[in-house]
């Protein structure tokens, strides 16, 4: 999913957002500052280019290019990811994993010791071409 808006639920008005009523983050009763929903692209923007391709979906089927965690490990929060992925200059593209010592790599891939936290985190593609490179392909393969 590429964000094209974000939503802090706590600030919207009653009737605003009708259509997304169900989700979970309009359940809670106490007012939270973090209680933000992401909602996304219409459609997908590569390298500031817009795509015909939805700006949020999901794979069909499985395919080892589309699994994060590591084929080889015992947790599913050891991942292997393209080399594109390790921090060059300190600069960590995934929100979350800022701590250096979680990144390794060897001359194929880049490994990660993911965090435990939550269900997404957010890559910032921006200023990594391999990323969106890695991205392009992905999507272009309609796995």
């Amino acid at each position: 999913m590429q964000i094209g808006e974000i939503v802090n639920i706590d600030s919207l008005d009653q009737f605003a957002l009708l259509w997304a009523r169900y989700h979970p983050h309009f359940r809670g009763n106490q007012l939270d500052a973090n209680n933000t929903l992401y909602l996304a692209t219409k459609n997908l923007n590569l390298q500031g280019q817009t795509t015909d391709i939805p700006g949020a979906g999901a794979f069909t089927n499985f395919h080892k290019n589309l699994q994060l965690t590591d084929p080889d490990a015992e947790l599913p929060t050891q991942w292997r990811l393209p080399l594109c992925f390790y921090p060059e200059n300190e600069k960590v593209s995934l929100s979350y994993h800022s701590k250096l010592d979680r990144w390794q790599r060897d001359k194929d891939f880049c490994y990660l010791k993911s965090v435990s936290r939550g269900q997404e985190f957010v890559l910032d593609a921006t200023q990594n071409s391999g990323l969106i490179n890695w991205i392009t392909n992905l999507i272009s393969k309609r796995y």
